[in-house]
Formats: C-alpha cells, structure tokens, sequence
C-alpha cells in the first residue's frame, strides 16, 4: 500500500487528480454545467506535463542527454505516453479549440526551457519568472478552460475567479519555491526564491492572501453560495497556516500530499457546498 501511495504522489498521479477537481470547482462556483470530459482531459494534460517535467529535470541533472539516458526513464516514457493517448482521446470530447490547448502547452514547454537549455547563462537567470509562469498556468487550465465556451468574452466574475486561482496557486508555488532554494542554488536553477530577499517574497505572500480574500468576498456579492465562500475562506486560512509552518524544513509528503492536497480539499469542499 505504501509503494503504491508513493508512486502515485511521485510520478504526479495525485497532483493531476489536485487539477482535474480545480475544473469542477470552477464550473461549480460559476454555477456552469461540469462536462465530465473536460476534467478527464486536464488530469492527463498535467499528467503528461509533469512528468515530462520529472523527465528532463532527471537527465539534466545527470547529464544524461543521451539515446542511453533517454530511454533508462522507461517509467516515465511510460506515463507521457498514456498521458497522452488519454489527453488525445478525452480532448476530441471537451468542445475545447486548439487555441487555449496551444497556449497551455506552451506555457508547458516555457517551463522547461532552463533544462533543455542548461548552459545558457541568460535563460537560466529569467527562471525566476516560472514561478509567476507556473501559476499561470495553473490558472489558465484550471480556470479558463471550464469557461471558454460558457463565459466567452470573460465577465468579471470569471475574472475574479481567475484572479482568486492565480492568487492561490502562487502562494502554493512560494511554499515549493522556498523548500528548493538549497537544491536549485546547487544545480545554478533559478526561482523568485533564489533571485528575491527573503522580505520581498514575503511582501508578495502578503500581497497574494490579500488578493486571495478579497476576490472570494468579492465573489460571495457577486453570487456563490455563502457555504462555498465559507469553504474558500477555510481553503485561505489552512494555506496560510501551511505556509507559516514550511518556513521549517518538512518531509516529502509534506509538501507532495499536504500542499498539493489544498487543491483537491478547496476543491471537495466547494463540490460539498454546491450540493
């Protein structure tokens, strides 16, 4: 039981199950209708993104860029390639363009630059901005995917919502960014971690759980449910007390069940309160 809780948490089973309930919860908190293949499409979206991600930061750091080395990640070859005949076949059910798909992966391929292109000095030194990309993406997928079709051109609620999600997936990054700093100085990786003082990510922090309560209260006048603005405000307040307690060193399933985990609990409880 052990093993298998450990390889769904470290080949991104559970952080792509995190994404897919995020799209529910978009639908839920906008009262859309949740289109069951959508979901299915996000999980194996971010399935094959994050492994992809697990894959090069693996022969980077090996240098193994090689046909040998390449091919030694038969694991994970293995999950991008199921990954993406189910993001192929789930996609053609979603009523997604290829617009927002293109942008997504994009964005995907963004952040892996600094690994594909390791020894150039100036992108190595931008990777500061993938943190900020990170949380776009995240926002863009979770958010704006669910309301392409139903809120297009984007009404002000869905734009709080967007900015209630990046708000919250930022600071989710900050925590990982901050557990890195040793490990990503050693590889010469960049994050706003590294690249910013300890009182300036701390200002941004701040500035982030602001935004964070704002939109929901913002939200709550302009229609959810005052039960799912209770569950957003919960969701800010456990994120809050995670971040005040990863100022510590904290273990793997800290960071990979816990942290990660905030998404899929905001996620459950909102789905609770719709009912």
């Amino acid at each position: 039981m052990k093993k298998i809780f450990l390889f769904i948490l470290s080949h991104s089973v559970f952080v792509s199950l995190c994404a897919a309930a995020l799209v529910v919860q978009t639908s839920l908190l906008l009262q859309q209708p949740v289109n069951a293949f959508l979901p299915a499409f996000v999980f194996f979206a971010t399935l094959g993104s994050y492994n992809l991600y697990w894959f090069l930061s693996k022969l980077s750091t090996a240098n193994q860029f090689t046909v040998t080395g390449v091919f030694r990640q038969k694991l994970s070859l293995t999950m991008m390639l199921v990954a993406g005949i189910g993001a192929v076949i789930t996609f053609f059910k979603t009523e997604l363009v290829i617009l927002p798909v293109a942008i997504g992966v994009c964005c995907t391929l963004l952040y892996t630059v600094p690994f594909l292109f390791q020894y150039n000095a100036v992108i190595r030194r931008a990777g500061f901005a993938k943190t900020f990309l990170l949380a776009f993406t995240w926002m863009f997928v979770t958010g704006y995917f669910p309301l392409y079709k139903v809120v297009f051109p984007l009404n002000g609620v869905a734009l709080l919502l967007l900015i209630n999600r990046f708000s919250f997936i930022l600071l989710l990054c900050i925590i990982f960014d901050n557990r890195d700093i040793a490990s990503d100085k050693v590889k010469g990786l960049h994050s706003l971690a590294t690249d910013i003082n300890a009182i300036a990510v701390r200002w941004i922090v701040i500035f982030s759980f602001v935004s964070f309560f704002a939109t929901v209260y913002l939200l709550r006048a302009n229609g959810i449910s005052l039960l799912q603005s209770v569950t957003l405000h919960i969701t800010g307040l456990l994120t809050l007390a995670t971040y005040q307690y990863s100022l510590k060193k904290r273990g793997y399933t800290f960071y990979y069940f816990w942290v990660d985990g905030l998404m899929f609990l905001s996620a459950l409880s909102t789905t609770l309160a719709s009912i």
